[in-house]
């Protein structure tokens, strides 16, 4: 029994012998340019129980692959379509076992940012390529890298963190992937990302999900950082609109200028809501006077009294109802004018408050 477990730690000690000798090996192969059987022995290495979390393996291995990515003669003579997630997981492999820094010159400050460049190229070439799940992995590999990234490397060649986010956004909205779209804008709204364009995007995606009320929440975020902006007016405008809510829209705007009433934007905005209802109640009165016109033609031909008084009394009607749309619309172009003097007024009002008094 003695002589069998002998037998047994030896069997071990050699298995273990033979992983640190291919992981010896591969440097050797390495250094020989013979990159096939440098992979070959490295692959072996680090799944073998014996090192699989050696460090060492690790360092190699991170070397072989990385070769093989910067090496034209190499990456055309290895097919490995999945290199990039390798050298990057390998590189985190790498400085998760090396517990006492010793490749961390290499894994942790040089090479794992190397695979940040090489997996958003491989994003970018995804997106292109219209695989919009494969580009947000490989985005999610650049974010992945942004805490060792010490010198600051990704962010001087414009990958921090917002910017990554922003991208792997548009592969969601690309890809049609709404939720994790919503997921990531929300992120970059939380980095303080200074685009009305993402907001205008949270508000056209619940509107297309008939989430009126969680788009107006988006409209109402987006006119506390860009109160200026036209795109964001007007896209409130189009929804209360839609809603026949005008009233609502015009009571916020009236409170709002009785705050400030020096503040020109709210009249400027106030008077395209005017202009844009005074447009939609002559779009009403053409449509009333176009039906008043049909039915006075039916009438005139018709021989049956009841019917013709019937469609003489839809006539007067829609006559009616096309005056008063009218006069109306008149009135909210009056408003209008009024508050485009205003905006004028105001703006004039803000720009000499802003200029320093003489001497």
């Amino acid at each position: 029994m003695k002589k069998l477990l002998l037998m047994l730690a030896g069997s071990i000690a050699i298995s273990a012998f033979a992983q640190k000798s291919k992981v010896e090996s591969a440097a050797i192969y390495l250094r020989n340019n013979e990159i096939e059987d440098a992979k070959k022995a490295i692959d072996e290495a680090v799944e073998h129980p014996d090192t699989k979390t050696d460090p060492k393996a690790w360092f190699y291995f991170v070397s072989v692959y990385d070769s093989i990515e910067r090496n034209k003669q190499f990456k055309q003579l290895i097919n490995e379509p999945n290199l990039v997630q390798k050298y990057h997981e390998a590189c985190k492999k790498c400085i998760e076992f090396d517990i006492k820094n010793k490749y961390s010159y290499y894994c942790k400050e040089q090479a794992i940012i190397n695979s940040a460049f090489m997996a958003f190229n491989k994003g970018i070439e995804a997106y292109e390529n219209k695989k919009f799940t494969d580009a947000i992995a490989y985005y999610q590999m650049v974010l992945d890298v942004i805490p060792y990234d010490k010198n600051g490397d990704l962010r001087k060649n414009n990958l921090a963190e917002s910017n990554v986010v922003l991208y792997m956004a548009y592969a969601a909205i690309q890809g049609d992937n709404k939720p994790k779209a919503k997921e990531l804008i929300n992120r970059l709204m939380g980095l303080n990302y200074d685009d009305p364009v993402i907001y205008l995007q949270m508000v056209v995606m619940h509107l297309e999900e008939g989430d009126t009320a969680n788009a107006i929440i988006y409209v109402d975020k987006a006119k506390e950082k860009f109160p200026t902006n036209k795109d964001i007016i007007n896209t409130e405008l189009n929804i209360y609109l839609a809603q026949g809510k005008q009233n609502v829209l015009l009571n916020k705007l009236n409170a709002a200028i009785e705050n400030d009433p020096y503040a020109a934007m709210l009249y400027y905005v106030r008077g395209n809501v005017y202009d844009n209802f005074a447009s939609a109640e002559n779009k009403k009165a053409k449509e009333a006077k176009e039906i008043a016109t049909t039915a006075k033609k039916r009438a005139l031909t018709e021989k049956d009294p009841a019917k013709k008084q019937k469609l003489n009394a839809s006539a007067a009607a829609k006559q009616k109802e096309e005056n008063e749309l009218i006069k109306k619309s008149k009135t909210l172009y009056r408003d209008w004018e009024t508050d485009r003097k205003s905006t004028r007024l105001n703006s004039s009002h803000s720009a000499k408050s802003r200029m320093p008094s003489s001497a």
